[in-house]
């Protein structure tokens, strides 16, 4: 009888949080990041190495200052392409770049030679940033590919509107920080490649 009383309970604790996640987005806001935080996000949870600033001296340290910035390691992306020594280096190592810092941060670089994100061949860079900011790389990799990489999941529902296959938060949502940095997959419209990035929010 105990255990058939158990397993009556077990299965009603996994039929509720099932209800309280699908229904999840008609919950307090509050509710909506503590589910977030405690049931939802653990299994895609990325932890992260410490930021280390990446200087960049040759094609090698650029791949890894792109990677890095790609996956949220670091947080230096913003800082480095409103820099004119930083745009100078990377053009002359084959990066056409505009050498003149915008004030606020938009473009769209061409790559024609080997940069790699989690092993996939990136073909361009892109990033902008105004109330928030992306910094993102286009892979010759399909969504499911790059998302079964990344052990990526959904986004929380109280999260705006974002058009993103799947993302990797980089930190447990708190009410001091609910939109913390995220690691993002979105698809390009030849479903052959995808898109990578980082997105950090300002509110």
């Amino acid at each position: 009888m105990k255990k058939y009383l158990l397993v009556v309970a077990c299965a009603f604790v996994a039929a509720l949080m099932v209800v309280v996640i699908w229904f999840q987005e008609y919950l307090p806001f509050k509710a909506q990041v503590f589910i977030a935080s405690y049931i939802i996000v653990p299994a895609h949870l990325q932890s992260l190495p410490a930021d280390r600033k990446i200087t960049v001296q040759n094609w090698q340290s650029f791949e890894q200052w792109t990677e890095a910035s790609a996956l949220c390691h670091k947080t230096f992306w913003f800082e480095s392409v409103q820099t004119p020594h930083f745009l100078r280096k990377i053009k002359s190592l084959g990066v056409n770049v505009d050498t003149h810092p915008q004030e606020l941060p938009d473009a769209k670089w061409e790559i024609k030679h080997h940069v790699g994100v989690l092993g996939m061949s990136v073909s361009q860079i892109q990033y902008w940033g105004d109330s928030g900011s992306e910094f993102f790389v286009r892979v010759n990799s399909p969504p499911d590919v790059v998302i079964k990489s990344l052990g990526a999941g959904a986004l929380p529902k109280y999260f705006p509107e974002l058009n993103y296959l799947a993302v990797v938060l980089t930190e447990k949502p708190t009410l001091n920080n609910p939109f913390p940095n995220l690691i993002f997959v979105r698809g390009a419209q030849d479903n052959q490649h995808s898109y990578i990035g980082c997105r950090e929010f300002d509110y």
